[in-house]
């Protein structure tokens, strides 16, 4: 279930809120076999680290959502662990965690800790660190 966050002065008050967990997202052999090539790695049965960490961005929006600001930031990210592979037509969803929210350069800058796991697979495929800047 997605966590709407009126605007982001309420953030700071979301802090220690458990997100999610999110619908799960089924990865195909041609997402993988996109994504080889589109990185110049080599192709396998499994999704690299790096497909599962851009998965973030897409499951992001259904653990946390500002309803009202004007301009939001896709800051960047202060932890990445890759951890699991991901076989082809396995599943991945997404929980997270509020680690902070705290004024900055004028706005609200959040970090959502998102963790991915893959069916079938017993260890974390990906935890990240997400850095958002919402601004009224």
């Amino acid at each position: 279930m997605t966590l709407h966050v009126p605007t982001p002065s309420d953030l700071p008050s979301f802090v220690g809120s458990i997100l999610g967990p999110t619908d799960w997202v089924r990865i195909e052999q041609d997402q993988i076999d996109l994504f080889a090539e589109a990185t110049g790695q080599p192709a396998g049965e499994t999704a690299p680290g790096y497909l599962t960490l851009s998965l973030v961005n897409l499951l992001l929006p259904e653990l946390v959502v500002v309803d009202e600001f004007s301009m939001g930031v896709n800051v960047g990210l202060e932890q990445v662990l890759l951890g699991a592979l991901v076989p082809a037509g396995h599943s991945i969803r997404g929980t997270g965690e509020i680690i902070s929210a705290e004024p900055r350069g004028g706005g609200i800058q959040v970090v959502v800790r998102v963790s991915i796991e893959a069916d079938g697979v017993g260890e974390p495929a990906c935890v990240a660190d997400t850095i958002s800047r919402f601004f009224a």
